[in-house]
């Protein structure tokens, strides 16, 4: 499966920052807020990340926090 990763901050919109803002909130659960992080700006189905393989899943939420990173 290939999904679209955002590889710049004005490939991210103001909606996809607003709802990732809601749950990333002090004390989320690990797992659940990477399989959101990727449901919110990759937009793929959290059914479908949730069968990602755990590393791959982390390494996609790494390159997206890279751009949320950037000015």
């Amino acid at each position: 499966m290939k999904i679209s990763v955002p590889t710049n901050i004005n490939d991210i919109t103001l909606e996809q920052f607003q709802k990732y803002s809601l749950v990333n909130v002090e004390g989320a659960d690990k797992e659940f807020l990477t399989h959101k992080t990727i449901e919110i700006f990759c937009d793929v189905d959290i059914k479908t990340v949730a069968k990602f393989p755990i590393k791959d899943a982390r390494e996609i939420v790494k390159d997206i926090h890279a751009v949320l990173d950037q000015e």
